[in-house]
């Protein structure tokens, strides 16, 4: 058994980057974020999630004594924490992106597996409104995706629970398109009955492009049926595109106390090169990551390539990790750039300081700006980004 929380320097607001002998990496991060960022659903859902598993682990899991009810229950604790995670970041995804298009989402019942959700927008709402409201959710679940891989890399390595969780969010697309709400884009009814989130978020997409969704003859518009299934397979193939993905579904069953490495293809934690990708909704339409994850003398450079469908979404994401690292203060910086259908080209640029209040606990600040445009998790408007919050790190 590792035991965690040993190891750290407690001497700098970071663990050391020569992480190849520590435990796996853990942390405690809630935040607020304003503009109804989805890193406010991401992040806390997240932490949320970390807090119930390490209270079973590590807290009521030891005093089972016999050895199969605490496994059984181990089980069934874990698959709920993830699932619960995983569910409701998704739906205050949908809640935050509502409230800012001034609508509501309210939650009215709980049926496993699903939150059944009812949505509440302005009369004069835009297509773009519709959109974001309900991407909000998948946006939160590849949010999620994104960080934990990031974190891999930036720290070399976490524990089970989270890679798990990274897989299970990757998941819930194609699980929704597939097992919750499995229709026939090619049938008229499919699309004025709107059934389920992939649905919701194609239609008004599509629709905003003064695109036809029913042509004169009543069927449905061909071009909106393959960008459909494009959509569904891209999900499913560019996810397992991703050398992680395997991973993180082997840390399904891995032991819970211990974690896995970042996987680097050249060289090492040192000096290396790794990558991963991701796929999301957008109100551009559907959106294809690769991320490339580069070590450089011990510090971590990542860069991004973008590509969406079926309209004009292409971007580049510059990052560099732990650019000042002292006994008090670590910072980051990242920049986005794009060209974009109805947003035209643009930028976000900001900056993270994490300061260390004592020992464990750091103070959190983002401060940035971005232009018009769509990043995944941002507002679209143009104006100042950021967010505040605590981390707790474990074992510094």
């Amino acid at each position: 058994m590792i035991q965690a929380g040993t190891l750290y320097s407690q001497h700098t607001a970071e663990p050391s980057l020569h992480t190849d002998t520590l435990p796996p990496y853990r942390d405690y991060h809630v935040l607020v974020a304003p503009n109804h960022d989805i890193y406010n659903a991401s992040i806390n859902t997240r932490t949320g999630g970390k807090l119930l598993h390490d209270a079973f682990t590590r807290g009521i899991g030891p005093q089972i004594g016999n050895t199969t009810v605490r496994n059984i229950t181990e089980g069934v604790w874990s698959f709920a924490t993830i699932f619960s995670a995983m569910l409701w970041s998704h739906e205050f995804g949908h809640m935050l992106r509502a409230r800012q298009v001034g609508g509501r989402f309210y939650i009215e019942r709980y049926s496993f597996p699903v939150i059944h959700g009812r949505m509440e927008l302005p009369a004069n709402h835009s297509l773009q409104d519709n959109a974001l409201s309900i991407t909000g959710g998948f946006e939160a679940n590849y949010l999620t995706v994104r960080d934990i891989q990031l974190d891999l890399y930036r720290y070399n390595s976490l524990y089970n629970d989270e890679l798990s969780l990274a897989f299970a969010h990757r998941l819930l697309y194609p699980i929704y398109f597939s097992l919750i709400a499995p229709v026939d884009p090619a049938l008229p009814e499919t699309w004025t009955n709107t059934m389920g989130d992939p649905v919701h978020w194609i239609k008004p997409i599509w629709q905003r492009a003064g695109k036809d969704v029913l042509m004169a003859d009543g069927t449905v518009n061909a071009e909106l049926v393959r960008f459909y299934k494009q959509s569904a397979l891209a999900s499913v193939l560019w996810n397992l595109a991703d050398l992680n993905v395997y991973r993180e579904a082997g840390a399904l069953f891995g032991n819970t106390l211990e974690g896995k490495k970042a996987r680097y293809l050249f060289g090492n934690s040192s000096n290396g090169w790794g990558y991963g990708t991701h796929f999301n909704t957008s109100v551009l339409g559907a959106e294809l990551n690769l991320v490339n994850y580069l070590r450089f003398n011990d510090k971590l450079y990542t860069t991004s390539l973008r590509y969406g469908f079926p309209f004009e979404n292409y971007g580049i994401g510059l990052g560099a990790y732990h650019l000042l690292n002292t006994t008090r203060y670590n910072m980051d910086l990242n920049l986005d750039v794009w060209s974009q259908a109805y947003y035209g080209k643009g930028f976000a640029l900001s900056s993270n300081l994490y300061y260390n209040l004592h020992k464990p606990l750091d103070l959190v600040l983002q401060a940035g700006y971005k232009t018009e445009g769509y990043v995944l998790g941002r507002m679209i408007d143009r104006g100042f980004i950021g967010h505040i919050g605590m981390r707790f790190v474990m074992g510094r």
